[in-house]
């Protein structure tokens, strides 16, 4: 929202449009206040320098327009209200089109990853339908200033500068659109249209003291654009009359000459200059930098130290380094390290000595010294490639910033090479393509974008003014629940390598789990009366291990897969505890954990899994491609009972339990059903529908005869189902996808979500079973 003219009355007109919302008890009904006071209250209460009272409003927040909120989030001043325009902002690309009850239900959730107390966070809860008691707020931060959306795919190239004093983002997209950006309000300016391919280089200068944006593209073009006005007024065909689709592209300005180089498909690299006439048209005029026959990916260039320079980096794992300075020759030193695609670069200087950053494919970035083109260091941290690399300065210290596919951007001090920030996850499913940074605010900033088409704005001076719950690092993979010693115990499992033990009723980890080698894909549990737990995880590590929770001991290691784990599941029988792991290398193993003796094996690639003790017998069932199987004894040879699952969708989860005195398996499908098979015939009892996406897990509660099952999707919703009579009793809208879920006796759901882990109730299966 653009700042507005100073107006006497604004006030006034504010305070007469509130006394038009119906009140009760103290507070304001916006469910059913007239909707223009939803769609321009926000802009009213800017005007009037009361931002403050609308944000600090739960009902206002879940009821108005979310565009217009968004706009209204940067002008908070009060440590409480920029904490609620936080909690707003953190998951605004999923319940931006949300109605109000499920936007309650997200804002309500993020308050408690937020770790605030006091009556927002209540009055968020109340109507929502669920109760919050705690949440990990791995992946909350107040450090998120603003979400800009319009791209529907993914969002290559970004980058930030000053428009009439005004700090913009440019960013270029997969579809050939260009859109510049308003910081202040989050809102597109302008559209930028005319490339027919992807956009696959982006820079911002000034030719003739007129800010332009330079874009290349797949289409084989160089287009240059005036910033303010968003029209061309400029374009080159890199080939005339052959086709040359452009990867990349930099921009400097060398002795008060605009040049942009570009690399091509096929290894061709050019140096253009670009000049503007009196019309205000650009003219393009290139010479030839690179005709080598390897593939380039990208380039950047900058003049350090008096030097004009660039880099360009290759398929090969390779960065070349190129004079750009006339009467030299171009081509210089190799700079090779990296293993795999070099898919970034960024120049700055460090130390007064020209320095290179590179960002790879093999989950590092690299930093060369250019002079004498050695390699300084190597920064490690991120878990999967490291898509962008951007440089600036920091509190007076050199940084970069590293973009990367595990979906975090971190800040990298280029004095010690260590991290001094990294920004939490959004989504685990979308992860990041591309990094700018700069300071166009005022304040030094970082904007990454994502493969699907998010934008996200972080200020890198940015001082958490919330309380976290800490928890896991990476995607939470499986959770379960059980009763120990009369307290509710959870357990979950991640992709950051570790297990966690939770005291449910404190909101606080109990013990963390520490062994494998790689991310654990599965968890189980088992606790005896008067016991403490017993946990079987299974790693891509190609191991399980059984650990005696509390008992101080290292883990039972079950050694014998050639591949990951990726099932595990724990039951005892006769007085002997069983696991059952499920591996990558389609091998089923049954082990006695008690003498680590592996008692069975058998072929079955597992889709999904679940063991059981029902009716004093020993159950699984098991998931393949097409193909759900029930075994007894868990001896799938001569107890194998095939099921007749009739859905068009492969089974993605599955529970094993018993449904009025039958024994009965629960099926989740990749559409979204839920069938329910009798174990004893085989035949379908019934079809729980609701999810519109595949089902993630089911977990099932069997307390004082009746059942309760559990569901998360891939639709972003938690379900509590009464499967006997075939009723939805709760359901819970989520910011991201939820992994797994388990449902303690006391009627609390624990559920892994991205990063976080969430405890929470619903209204009404607390009042079923109190």
């Amino acid at each position: 929202m653009s700042a507005s003219a100073e107006s006497p009355y604004a006030a006034q007109v504010f305070d007469r449009l509130l006394h038009c919302v119906p009140r009760t008890d103290g507070r304001r009904l916006w469910q059913v206040a007239d909707p223009y006071l939803l769609r321009h209250a926000a802009q009213h209460a800017v005007q009037a320098h009361r931002s403050d009272e609308l944000l600090l409003d739960a009902d206002f927040l879940a009821e108005a327009e979310p565009d217009a909120v968004l706009t209204m989030l940067p002008t908070a001043t009060t440590r409480e209200a920029r904490i609620a325009a936080a909690i707003y902002r953190a998951s605004y690309s999923a319940h931006r089109r949300l109605s109000p009850h499920d936007r309650r239900q997200i804002l309500a959730l993020d308050a408690a990853r937020f770790g605030i107390a006091g009556p927002l966070r209540h009055h968020l809860a109340h109507g929502s339908g669920w109760q919050y008691p705690w949440a990990t707020g791995q992946q909350a931060s107040t450090a998120l200033t603003a979400t800009l959306e319009d791209h529907t795919q993914a969002v290559t190239n970004v980058v930030v500068t000053v428009l009439d004093g005004l700090p913009v983002a440019v960013t270029a997209g997969s579809r050939g659109r260009v859109r510049v950006w308003d910081l202040a309000t989050g809102l597109t300016t302008h559209t930028l249209e005319g490339h027919t391919g992807p956009v696959t280089g982006l820079a911002v200068t000034e030719l003739g003291g007129l800010p332009v944006v330079v874009t290349v593209s797949w289409d084989s073009t160089l287009r240059v654009w005036d910033l303010a006005e968003g029209h061309a007024i400029g374009v080159a065909d890199a080939r005339p009359g052959a086709s040359a689709p452009l990867t990349a592209l930099a921009v400097l300005s060398v002795g008060g000459r605009c040049m942009a180089v570009t690399t091509a498909t096929g290894g061709m690299a050019w140096v253009w200059e670009l000049t503007i006439g009196a019309d205000h048209r650009v003219r393009c005029t290139r010479r030839i930098l690179s005709a080598r026959a390897e593939p380039m990916i990208s380039v950047a260039a900058a003049v350090l130290d008096e030097w004009p320079v660039a880099v360009t980096t290759r398929y090969d794992g390779s960065a070349t380094v190129w004079n750009l300075g006339e009467n030299v020759p171009a081509g210089g030193m190799i700079l090779e390290g990296h293993q795999g695609w070099v898919l970034g670069a960024a120049l700055t200087v460090v130390d007064g000595r020209p320095t290179a950053v590179t960002a790879g494919r093999d989950r590092t970035a690299r930093v060369w010294d250019l002079v004498s083109g050695r390699n300084t260091a190597v920064l490690r941290g991120h878990t999967d490639w490291v898509t962008g690399v951007a440089a600036a300065g920091l509190e007076g210290l050199p940084v970069v910033v590293t973009s990367s596919r595990d979906g975090t951007a971190r800040v990298w001090d280029l004095s010690t090479f260590r991290i001094t920030a990294t920004t939490t996850r959004a989504r685990p499913a979308e992860w990041l393509t591309a990094v700018a940074v700069g300071d166009p605010a005022g304040w030094p900033m970082a904007v990454t974008a994502g493969q699907a088409g998010n934008v996200h704005v972080w200020d890198l001076s940015a001082r958490s003014t919330a309380t976290s719950l800490e928890g896991h690092t990476n995607e939470v993979t499986r959770v379960m629940a059980a009763p120990v010693d009369g307290r509710m115990v959870a357990f979950t499992a991640s992709r950051d390598g570790t297990a966690r033990v939770w005291d449910v009723f404190a909101g606080q980890t109990l013990v963390v789990l520490e062994d494998h080698t790689g991310p654990v894909n599965d968890l189980a549990v088992t606790v005896a009366p008067g016991e403490q737990p017993v946990v079987l995880t299974g790693s891509d590590d190609g191991t399980a291990h059984v650990w005696q929770v509390g008992s101080g001991r290292r883990p039972v290691v079950l050694d014998g897969h050639s591949d990951g784990v990726r099932k595990v599941g724990l039951v005892v029988g006769g007085g002997v505890t069983f696991a059952v792991t499920a591996g990558a290398d389609g091998r089923v193993r049954v082990w006695d954990t008690a003498r680590r003796l592996r008692v069975d094996t058998f072929d079955c690639m597992v889709r999904a899994m679940d063991v059981a003790a029902i009716d004093g017998r020993l159950a699984a069932v098991f998931a393949q491609e097409a193909e759900l199987h029930w075994v007894w004894d868990l001896d799938w040879r001569r107890s194998r009972v095939p099921l007749a699952y009739d859905g068009l969708s492969p089974v993605t989860a599955v529970a094993a339990s018993r449904l009025d005195g039958r024994p009965v398996a629960f099926a989740g499908a990749d559409d979204g059903s839920i069938r329910i098979l009798a174990a004893d015939g085989g035949e379908r009892l019934a079809v729980l529908d609701g999810h519109d996406a595949a089902v993630t897990d089911l977990a099932v509660l069997h307390q004082q005869g009746a059942n309760r099952l559990v569901s998360t999707a891939q639709d972003l919703t938690v379900r509590v189902w009464d499967p006997l009579g075939g009723r939805l009793l709760a359901r819970l809208s989520l910011p991201d996808v939820p992994h797994s879920a388990a449902l303690g006796p006391d009627g609390t759901v624990v559920v892994g979500m991205g990063h976080e882990v969430l405890a929470l109730q619903a209204t009404a299966i607390r009042q079923e079973m109190s």
